[in-house]
């Protein structure tokens, strides 16, 4: 006999464990065992990554997968010579939204926009879920005029759109930070001024783009 277990080895960890008895030796030799736990426990291990790098209510990437995938993009775009922009998205006044019309409307708005604006990028864009309200994307320009051009897209498209749910038509805007990443300059540092550039967007009155731009040297 033998029985098979779900037990959490670590955080984020789930593996199959098989309690064997004296009587199931003679059943199935150990060495089938260990190959069956070894593939069973790939392939949940596998399962619990793409759950990690997923945003269970938007379906886009979440910040972990941005900081996984984005530096093979950063090196492929140097490599070609191509320019980064990298913006930071918010939704505003999105608690108030959660206030008036509930928690569940406010997902259905953050679904909706996120939708909006990823149908918006290029297939080689990253866009995630940063946290809250607020996306962060990694868009692969030609310079910074084309940057501006994208976000003013970006925050035209969601201005635009009434998110529904149910019977409450909510509009919902947007404002954005925007910064290039500069040559051999961490993604971190571009997220921080993008951030930034995104604060004096909504200082200013939201539904704007601002620009971060990077200093000289």
């Amino acid at each position: 006999m033998f029985q098979v277990v779900l037990g959490v080895a670590g955080p984020g960890d789930l593996t199959i464990f098989i309690a064997l008895t004296s009587s199931s030796l003679g059943v199935m030799p150990i060495v089938l065992f260990t190959v069956v736990l070894n593939v069973i426990n790939a392939r949940l291990s596998q399962r619990l990554q793409i759950l990690a790098m997923t945003d269970e209510l938007t379906g886009l990437m979440t910040r972990r997968a941005l900081r996984e995938l984005a530096p093979a993009m950063i090196a492929l775009a140097r490599r070609r010579g191509a320019e980064l922009a990298v913006m930071m998205i918010d939704i505003d006044h999105f608690k108030a939204v959660n206030d008036r019309h509930g928690h569940l409307v406010g997902d259905d708005v953050l679904r909706q926009t996120a939708e909006a604006i990823l149908a918006q990028l290029r297939p080689d864009a990253l866009l995630t879920r940063f946290g809250g309200e607020e996306f962060a994307a990694v868009v692969p320009v030609t310079d910074l005029a084309s940057a501006r051009q994208v976000a003013e897209r970006l925050r035209l498209v969601a201005a635009q759109q009434t998110c529904r749910s149910g019977q409450h038509p909510v509009p919902a805007t947007v404002s954005i930070g925007l910064t290039m990443l500069g040559p051999a300059e961490p993604l971190d540092a571009a997220i921080q001024r993008s951030d930034q550039a995104l604060y004096r967007a909504k200082r200013a009155g939201h539904d704007r783009v601002e620009v971060h731009l990077r200093a000289a040297g």
